[in-house]
C-alpha cells in the first residue's frame, strides 16, 4: 500500500518510513493512527476495459483515502475511436498483402481482400461498440 501526505501544500507519495522525521511506524500501523499524522492511504485503482482513469490535479483526499486519479466509464465516443484505431492498425499490417508480389496464393490473396473489406466497414458494420465482432483471416 501507498501512502500520501502534503508537504508544502502538495500531496507527495513517501515511502511510509520517511513521512515524518523522527518519527517511526511499525509496520501495520492502522490508517486511522497514521491520518493523526496526516498520513493517508493512496487509492488503489482497478482499470478494465471500460473505465478511464485521468489524473486529477490536485489530488483531494476523500474518504480517507488520497485520490490522485478519478475513474469513469469510457464514452461510445472513445470505444469507436478504439475501434478505428484498431482497424486502422490491422489494415496496416496487412497492407503488404496487396502487392503484386506478396507470397500467397491466389486463395490467399482472396481471403485477405475479404478480410480488409470487412475491417474497412467495421464501424458502419457494428450497431453497438461494446461489442464489435473483429473479422478474422
Amino acid at each position: 500500500m501507498y501512502y500520501a501526505k502534503q508537504f508544502n501544500g502538495k500531496w507527495e507519495i513517501r515511502p511510509i518510513g520517511k513521512m515524518e522525521i523522527g518519527t517511526a511506524f511499525a509496520k501495520g500501523t492502522s490508517n486511522e493512527v497514521l491520518a493523526n499524522y496526516d498520513i493517508y492511504p493512496v487509492k488503489k485503482y482497478e482499470v478494465t476495459d471500460d473505465t478511464v482513469v485521468e489524473e486529477r490535479d490536485p489530488p483531494e483526499l476523500i474518504s480517507g483515502e488520497v485520490h490522485f486519479y478519478s475513474e469513469r466509464a469510457k464514452t461510445d465516443d472513445e470505444y469507436w475511436s478504439e475501434i478505428r484505431e484498431t482497424r486502422n492498425q490491422l489494415l496496416l499490417d496487412t497492407d503488404w498483402t496487396d502487392l503484386p508480389n506478396a507470397p500467397l496464393t491466389d486463395a490467399q490473396k482472396t481471403n485477405y481482400q475479404r478480410y480488409r473489406t470487412e475491417l474497412r466497414n467495421m464501424p458502419q458494420s457494428t450497431s453497438n461498440p461494446k461489442d464489435a465482432v473483429w473479422p478474422e483471416i
